[in-house]
């Protein structure tokens, strides 16, 4: 995924493409900050979790990342050979949870995204991603 994405953005404007310690990142604007994994189902990255990939997730402060971008993921599922992409997901993590995730579909040259955060379980920070699936 990510020689597709440098491929398509690498000396464009507004966009600048870096490596920090292993993290593949697109900088856009200094407004978002996006990172490229492969991810399940709800935009959860499955890799162990080093220090510097959970002060991305948490939005803290990171060596070339500017202070007031908004960090996201962009995953990707592969299909169950590994040879295609078939599903991207955008979210937004933060300790550990998702606070919001969004498909996105493209087709015929046009992208659309449909909101698939999952749903909160009442007076707890947990979420039930069964009960999201099934609306």
């Amino acid at each position: 995924m990510w020689k597709r994405i440098f491929d398509r953005y690498d000396g464009k404007p507004e966009f600048h493409l870096f490596r920090l310690r292993g993290l593949n990142l697109l900088n856009w604007k200094d407004q978002f900050v996006f990172r490229f994994k492969k991810v399940d189902g709800s935009g959860r990255h499955q890799n162990y979790q080093t220090l510097q990939q959970k002060d991305f997730d948490d939005q803290l402060e990171l060596l070339d990342v500017p202070p007031a971008a908004v960090r996201l993921t962009s995953g990707y599922q592969p299909d169950a050979a590994g040879q295609a992409i078939e599903r991207i997901i955008v979210a937004k993590p933060l300790q550990r949870s998702i606070i919001w995730a969004a498909q996105v579909n493209i087709a015929d040259g046009s992208a659309t995204w449909i909101d698939i955060t999952p749903a909160r379980l009442s007076g707890t920070g947990r979420v039930d991603v069964r009960q999201r699936a099934a609306k």
